[in-house]
């Protein structure tokens, strides 16, 4: 294990530096004097047989607001899940490439269409899951699925009554994972409700949620259903190989 120098700046960027056992803290100073010659130090430590490596405070240290050195759990938690999540989209792309071409050698057109909408949130699923995540505590991050998506919704009673669009409920995920609840909007025709479209898939879904959509003031009431979660064999690949050890904190400080 070496020593870490971590140099905090006035201009809030940041150095950091490795040593081996046998340096002091002036020596090391010394030593990478030459790379903050012309920067005004705010605060710096020296951590001494540095239990992870610098990488891990060049990417995550911080400042706390009475300048003591902390390094947060739970980005680290946040980044290592992300690159899981990569790994595992890139699989689901390259599958959903080859079920694409049949669609199009079939001229599936709904297939086609369907699968093109899979493909779009599957490229921006890892900055949807970074935004899901940051609203989480980290034993909530531990637990945090961002696979068993819903994607379409079906009316199966247009109702009638309705003056303008009703809204549309989608129950949250239940089970073993913590994920994030689908929702979907309603369209009208006239007065009755002629489709139902998701506009965020949710995560965490292990089953079909129940939709229910406002009853018009005077009326029949519409009512439609939602497919069965996707992705499901990537939310038991992803989560198994996890490890959970980020529920002990939010932060180390040293």
């Amino acid at each position: 294990m070496n020593n870490i120098l971590i140099v905090f700046y006035v201009d809030e960027t940041k150095d950091v530096f490795s040593f081996s056992p046998s340096k002091t803290v002036d020596q090391a100073l010394a030593d990478s004097r030459g790379s903050f010659r012309s920067k005004e130090i705010k605060k710096y430590f020296y951590v001494k047989d540095s239990p992870v490596g610098m990488s891990i405070f060049k990417n995550y240290a911080t400042l706390t607001s009475d300048n003591q050195l902390s390094v947060e759990n739970k980005d680290i938690a946040i980044d290592n899940y992300l690159a899981s999540i990569r790994v595992t989209r890139n699989d689901l792309l390259k599958n959903l490439d080859i079920e694409f071409i049949k669609a199009l050698e079939f001229e599936a057109g709904d297939l086609k269409n369907h699968i093109k909408k899979i493909k779009g949130h599957l490229r921006a699923l890892p900055q949807i899951a970074r935004q899901h995540m940051r609203d989480m505590t980290p034993t909530q991050i531990s637990k945090y699925n961002a696979f068993g998506n819903i994607y379409e919704a079906v009316v199966v009673r247009q109702g009638s009554g309705y003056k303008s669009a009703p809204e549309v409920h989608i129950e949250p995920p239940r089970g073993q994972y913590e994920g994030v609840t689908a929702r979907a909007v309603a369209f009208i025709d006239g007065d009755k409700v002629v489709k139902v479209e998701i506009i965020d898939p949710g995560a965490g879904y292990t089953k079909m949620p129940k939709l229910t959509i406002d009853e018009p003031e005077d009326g029949t009431p519409a009512f439609a259903i939602v497919s069965p979660p996707e992705n499901m064999h990537a939310s038991i690949a992803v989560y198994g190989g996890r490890s959970r050890a980020v529920a002990v904190s939010e932060s180390i400080t040293f």
